[in-house]
């Protein structure tokens, strides 16, 4: 509670109770939701008002229950010793159950009961919202009669703390954390307040896509081992959930770039390699050997008779077959009724992969071919 509306409080009920006797013979009247009047004759046994109790309730502010309340009195000089208190039960079937001291929050002053040797007067404010509500003069010594009144006020629920030396502070009851916009309460940083430091923590692993957007690189999805991009396989190895890779279009479909075993553009950048093998018989000759997964580009074949000059006319046919053995066939190129070959493919004429290229002429004849080549995983 702020040290204003301490203070309103306070002088309140000073006013109501030492104000009606002060100056120009004026009487100032309290404005309170729930109001206990009490008198108390000294020497009498101890008396509780109102002797049933007061329900704490406001029949004009929907039934709701007075949550601040605030207690003063006044007593001659004659009097002294007083401890009046403030006290608060719960109900029980329509009626106060156990009384005791007024239990909540202290907001202002004074401990309850109120104990004063020096007269007149004393106050105190508390905060709670008991069922029933009265005040009892515990004891007092001398003659006289004890006046006053506890005063009663339906507030928003708050809770108040009070700081040494500097007044009171509020602190609203939340929730402030994690819960729905509509059950939380905003907080709003004011404009010229330094930025806050914000540490954002990534998934350790999840697939990261990449989208243009308006002509702009974004990123969708987590982001693998912090705040860098990183793909989701390992260098060599097969590929794992989404990764990013690099392609090209065609013009309708994307297509991933592929890279021979050696992690090489898998465009071809021409041959490497260059055999020579004689031919012999009619069957098929094992020229390029094959190697396992990898397979055989051919950029040049050349046959040409082993003792120089044109070979005879033969039907000279080159195939993809089993490594060593020439089986299993699969014809790639044949050319008929011509006397040698002298052919450009540029990297386009394969073998499959792990297969050898192997050649073979239909009239036996002592011929050669030379073949430039080149391989790869592809």
């Amino acid at each position: 509670m702020s040290k204003r509306l301490k203070l309103f409080l306070l002088f309140s009920c000073l006013y109501a109770f030492f104000g009606r006797d002060g100056a120009h013979g004026q009487t100032t009247t309290v404005s309170a939701d729930c109001i206990i009047k009490f008198s108390f004759a000294v020497g009498a046994a101890p008396v509780r008002v109102p002797a049933t109790g007061f329900p704490n309730k406001v029949p004009s502010v929907q039934g709701l229950p007075c949550g601040t309340w605030v207690m003063s009195y006044q007593a001659p000089t004659t009097v002294s010793a007083i401890s009046i208190e403030l006290d608060s039960g719960p109900d029980t079937a329509g009626a106060p159950g156990s009384w005791g001291a007024f239990s909540g929050t202290v907001i202002a002053t004074a401990a309850n009961p109120l104990l004063t040797a020096s007269l007149p007067g004393s106050f105190l404010v508390r905060q709670n919202v008991p069922a029933w509500v009265s005040v009892r003069l515990n004891s007092a010594t001398g003659t006289g009669t004890i006046t006053g009144a506890a005063y009663g006020w339906v507030l928003p629920p708050a809770v108040y703390t009070t700081s040494s030396g500097t007044g009171s502070n509020v602190t609203i009851v939340g929730p402030l954390g994690q819960a729905l916009m509509a059950s939380s309460i905003p907080v709003v940083i004011a404009s010229n307040q330094s930025s806050l430091p914000v540490t954002v923590t990534f998934p350790s692993t999840q697939d990261v896509n990449v989208k243009q957007i308006n002509g702009h690189t974004a990123l969708e999805g987590g982001v693998n081992g912090g705040q860098g991009v990183g793909g989701l396989a390992a260098s060599g190895a097969a590929d794992a959930g989404n990764p990013v890779k690099v392609g090209g279009s065609n013009g309708t479909n994307d297509y991933n770039l592929k890279v021979d075993s050696q992690g090489n553009n898998y465009g071809f950048l021409g041959c490497t390699n260059t055999v020579e093998v004689p031919l012999s018989g009619t069957g098929y000759v094992e020229i390029v050997a094959g190697t396992a997964l990898q397979t055989i580009q051919i950029c040049k074949v050349f046959v040409t008779s082993a003792a120089a000059g044109a070979p005879v006319v033969n039907t000279f046919s080159i195939a993809s077959a089993t490594i060593t053995t020439c089986a299993g066939t699969t014809e790639l190129y044949s050319g008929a009724a011509i006397t040698g070959l002298d052919s450009d493919w540029g990297g386009a004429l394969r073998s499959g992969a792990g297969k050898s290229i192997c050649v073979s002429e239909s009239v036996a004849n002592s011929d050669k071919v030379t073949i430039s080549y080149s391989k790869g995983v592809f």
